[in-house]
């Protein structure tokens, strides 16, 4: 399910949130570098930086797949941060 799906109803947004196996990723985009944060609500997070490069994008995603491997989740959450459109390459 989509976290779209909730609309504004913030009550079935929070629990989408707080479900186990929820891994939650964060990044702010910008024009050379990106920062990303990953982590579970539970568990520790940890932060990356990566270029924007074919490359850099595949080992952030490398690391997705090695935290939701590590804490055992189900689900993925990204959201972006971004002011100007430099997330095309993402």
């Amino acid at each position: 399910m989509r976290l779209k799906n909730y609309g504004r109803n913030q009550k079935k947004r929070k629990e989408y949130i707080q479900q186990n196996g929820l891994l939650l990723v964060g990044v702010d985009v910008s024009k050379a570098k990106d920062d990303a944060c990953i982590g579970t609500l539970d568990s520790g997070r940890c932060r990356i930086g990566f270029k924007n490069a074919r490359a850099a994008f595949k080992g952030f995603e490398d690391a997705i797949r090695k935290n939701v491997f590590r804490n055992k989740c189900k689900r993925v959450l990204v959201a972006m941060f971004l002011i100007v459109k430099f997330y095309y390459n993402l």
